[in-house]
């Protein structure tokens, strides 16, 4: 028995939506979107000559009801049947990264550009296509790196109609003498950067040419893994030169964009500005709670119901919005400097440290790893450095201030100054006798490090690997993306098994968060085969070091997380 429920919404007509049932009977064997394709025609239209935009299956044994909805949207309707069969037709070679705007996206490749790519753009450069294939929306080109030399032999040999007999043996000799000499000495380490900077240099080559064809306005390249490849494949040839899949071309209509026209809707910016207000909201709350304990601040409010004195927390609110505008900042100047177009960020609350941070969407593909790389750290590694200077510079502060200044400043318990290994180790530095006190004895402290440690965390929390977060896109860049899948899922389960121990309040929150908005992966960029360079990985290292010694906690202390 086959059971399905299927609804498609793609908007109104002009005299609203009409519905009509279509029954009959399933062939032996036959799939119930077959059984679709055949009732309606592959173009799907109603009787009336409108389109069908919305419908819902029903099964009972092999017989099947179809509803359909019909809808006329300005003499142009999109149907259930298209939309099934643009699923049906979307071969496995299209990666799930780029799945979504292909599907959404209403422009063809040109099947004359797609030949066109084959014969003028590859022909004679560095990337040897071995083969190729398209459908109505894209084309892959299989093939490997080749020496200039064996590209101008390849292309002389096709220009007179064909290889010939010895030249995929010229070819594999010239390949692995160009690699054993450039390789020779070198450490694995060193021979895999090699690798990388040769994918780079071929797919700046195609591009170039992709250029200078003219087709570029039209057309827009992929370098990425094979997306069909399984190790022990019989048909590769790629042993000795690239580790792992081999390399591949997709090639896509201009129009296909990271964007979605549903994150423009009204719902969606309504819910943007509900968590503008929530946030400005929640992180004023935090900024009153850290002067709650304090005496002064305390009577004023309560037994004399001065709201005047509440002016006083005004610039530490300042303060914690200004490390979040100095993150965004640091994206979008990286993002600028690397033609990388953001979407607007919507910042997220918190009822622990007043806001999380901010959504910021990517509306562009990148052009490399390293430039999703560096547009990722850009804003949690300036706001890290900031917070960790500011907290550093109010620990000495309240160090060297007077009874009276003391008097004035934010009062939290002593566990806060222990909240986590590396705030902790601050501490125990720069005030030895802070650290000394009971978790429970109210401590005053400048209100800089209360600044700092609000963008410390929410820093941190944003650097973990995972999904669509800072971490898990600079994750992505240093190390692909089948393994960031994996790391991103690892670290869900441990935030998840966190939040379900009770240990944690701000896991609860963060996990919740992460898991409806940042778990899946982000835009993935034009070449996803070469890596980036030692020096960035490194520079994400210290910097995922820093985050997770921001979040774990300190011996004898409650924890951040």
């Amino acid at each position: 028995m086959h059971a399905a429920d299927r609804k498609f919404k793609r908007g109104k007509g002009k005299g609203g939506p009409t519905r009509r049932i279509v029954k009959g009977e399933m062939r032996e064997g036959e799939s119930i979107e077959d059984f679709v394709r055949r009732t309606l025609g592959d173009g799907g239209d109603g009787d009336d000559g409108s389109s069908s935009a919305g419908g819902a299956v029903s099964t009972n044994g092999t017989s099947i009801e179809v509803e359909i909805l019909d809808v006329t949207n300005g003499g142009e309707g999109i149907d259930v049947a298209d939309l099934m069969m643009d699923m049906m037709r979307v071969p496995l070679w299209i990666p799930p990264s780029l799945l979504p705007y292909v599907i959404t996206c209403p422009d063809e490749l040109d099947p004359g550009d797609a030949k066109r790519i084959k014969a003028e753009v590859l022909k004679g450069s560095t990337f040897d296509c071995s083969g190729w294939d398209s459908f109505e929306r894209g084309a892959i080109y299989r093939g490997s790196f080749v020496g200039r030399r064996a590209a101008r032999t390849v292309a002389a040999m096709e220009g007179r109609g064909g290889r010939g007999g010895g030249m995929s043996v010229q070819k594999k000799e010239e390949k692995t003498s160009e690699i054993s000499s450039s390789a020779s000495g070198s450490t694995e380490p060193q021979q895999q950067q090699q690798q990388q900077q040769r994918s780079g240099e071929v797919f700046a080559e195609v591009q170039s040419r992709l250029v200078d064809s003219g087709l570029s306005e039209r057309v827009q390249l992929f370098l990425l893994e094979d997306p069909e490849w399984r190790p022990g494949d019989a048909n590769d040839e790629t042993s000795g030169e690239y580790s792992g899949p081999p390399p591949a071309l997709v090639a896509l209509s201009k129009n296909v964009r990271p964007e979605q026209a549903a994150e423009r809707g009204r719902g969606v910016k309504f819910l943007s500005g509900l968590s503008v207000a929530a946030t400005m909201l929640a992180t004023y709350a935090y900024v009153v709670s850290s002067y709650a304990l304090n005496p002064t601040f305390f009577d004023a409010i309560v037994r004399e119901n001065d709201a005047f004195v509440l002016t006083s927390t005004i610039p530490s609110f300042l303060g914690v919005l200004a490390l979040q505008g100095a993150h965004e900042l640091g994206h979008a100047a990286v993002a600028r400097a690397k033609n990388v177009t953001l979407g607007l960020p919507v910042p997220l609350p918190s009822l622990q440290i007043g806001t999380f941070g901010s959504i910021t969407p990517i509306r562009s593909f990148p052009e490399t790893r390293t430039d999703l790389m560096d547009v990722a750290l850009a804003g949690p590694g300036a706001t890290a450095a900031l917070s960790l200077a500011m907290m550093i510079v109010g620990i000495g502060a309240t160090v060297g201030s007077s009874e009276e200044a003391l008097a004035a400043m934010p009062v939290v318990p002593a566990a806060l100054l222990r909240s986590s290994f590396l705030v902790g180790s601050l501490v125990s530095v720069l005030a030895p006798k802070v650290a000394a006190l009971p978790l429970s004895q109210p401590v005053p402290i400048h209100p800089l490090f209360v600044v700092g440690l609000t963008g410390l965390i929410s820093s941190a929390l944003n650097l973990l690997p995972i999904g669509r977060l800072d971490g898990g896109r600079a994750y992505r860049s240093a190390f692909g993306r089948r393994p960031a899948v994996l790391t991103s899922f690892l670290f869900l389960l441990v935030m998840a098994i966190a939040a379900l121990s009770g240990s944690s309040q701000l896991c609860i929150f963060w996990g919740l968060l992460v898991t409806v908005f940042q778990r899946n992966g982000d835009v993935p960029p034009r070449d996803e085969v070469t890596g980036v360079d030692a020096t960035r990985r490194g520079l994400y290292g210290a910097l995922t070091a820093v985050a997770l010694l921001a979040l774990l906690p300190f011996p004898g202390g409650p924890g951040a997380l």
